[in-house]
């Protein structure tokens, strides 16, 4: 098997961009995950993080309890640093527990490309709130 490009990532980088937000994208597919995550939030200095599930790649689904973790160890670094951490994906959506418990703040519950450039131009870009909910 082959890796894929992260489509569905790099679709929500495209819209976000186009709606005058600046983007970082960080793949774990080629690089080690925690060192080269923790060099990306010191580098960019995001005000958010997005944990994007890409349900395009079904390696995702074969290795769901090693994503989980993954995702909820980035969360914990990213919310240690008081970053905003929003995850995406058909198991933050069906285990949302799961994820507010490791330091998400939010989950999208559908098109994320669409929620993401509608809400956080307006609702994080000045005041962010620590509420853990969905979107």
């Amino acid at each position: 098997m082959q890796p894929y490009p992260p489509l569905g990532t790099l679709y929500a980088a495209t819209a976000l961009r186009c709606a005058g937000i600046s983007v970082a994208v960080f793949d774990t597919t080629f690089a080690a995950p925690m060192p080269g995550f923790i060099d990306a939030l010191e580098k960019h200095q995001p005000k958010i993080v997005v944990i994007y599930e890409d349900d395009f790649n079904f390696v995702t689904k074969m290795c769901l309890a090693h994503m989980r973790d993954l995702a909820n160890q980035l969360s914990a670094i990213a919310r240690s640093k008081g970053i905003i951490t929003i995850a995406h994906g058909s198991d933050a959506t069906d285990h949302p527990r799961k994820y507010f418990d490791s330091g998400v703040d939010y989950v999208l519950n559908g098109e994320a490309e669409q929620i993401l450039t509608d809400v956080l131009p307006a609702k994080w870009m000045h005041e962010p709130r620590r509420l853990p909910g969905f979107l």
